[in-house]
């Protein structure tokens, strides 16, 4: 299933995944892990697809058996999925409160510097761009920046983002000079190591004109 989601094969991965889902409830409890990762996966495809309802819901199933039986790694991608979901159905203030809860467990788990925090203080950006305030957005994608640099190793393709994101807050602040140097850094980033025909390549080089 996992193999037909990366090709984008989402209606094969779906089916896969049901099929996975169905035989594991004829083994093991409905409390077991596997099962709710199982239905985390289901849910992101579900929301994939555009079936809110449906991933809503297997999300807030796989809440219920992590917060039972405390893990708090899967809660963690779990209240950041379910924001995610939120936000784009425009719940701002319900992705904020997901967000904020997967946030406080990544701060209790995790080092000062790790991936997953940018990851987290883009979404905080993200939701923070979509209700205008814009300088909240800026501050906190300065945040996700600075956890990239921390980073050990090659890490140019989340530096390219940050970059992205601050260019548009910068533009939605009337910036155009700051918004301008910060596409330029975002796509020279990404045409070096991602490819000029990458999409995440040509949004760069969109921005930039």
């Amino acid at each position: 299933a996992s193999v037909y989601d990366d090709l984008g094969l989402k209606r094969k991965a779906l089916d896969a995944y049901n099929e996975a889902h169905r035989v594991l409830q004829l083994h093991v409890p409905p409390s077991h892990p596997h099962i709710s990762s199982l239905e985390a996966n289901l849910a992101n495809i579900y929301s994939d697809l555009g079936e809110v309802s449906r991933a809503m819901d297997l999300m807030q199933d796989a809440i219920r058996s992590h917060e039972n039986s405390d893990s708090y790694y899967e809660l963690m991608g779990e209240y950041y999925n379910l924001g995610g979901v939120y936000m784009d159905i425009q719940e701002y203030d319900n992705a904020y409160i997901y967000m904020s809860k997967s946030l406080a467990i990544a701060d209790t788990l995790l080092p000062e510097i790790h991936a997953e925090k940018a990851k987290l203080y883009d979404g905080f950006g993200a939701i923070f761009i979509n209700q205008g305030k814009i300088s909240e957005a800026d501050s906190v994608f300065r945040m996700a920046l600075v956890q990239r640099n921390g980073l050990e190793g090659d890490n140019f393709i989340g530096i390219a983002q940050s970059y992205f994101n601050l260019g548009l807050a910068a533009q939605n602040k009337g910036n155009q000079n700051m918004a301008y140097e910060n596409y330029k850094r975002s796509a020279a980033l990404r045409l070096e190591f991602l490819g000029a025909n990458h999409p995440q390549t040509a949004n760069s080089l969109v921005e930039l004109a």
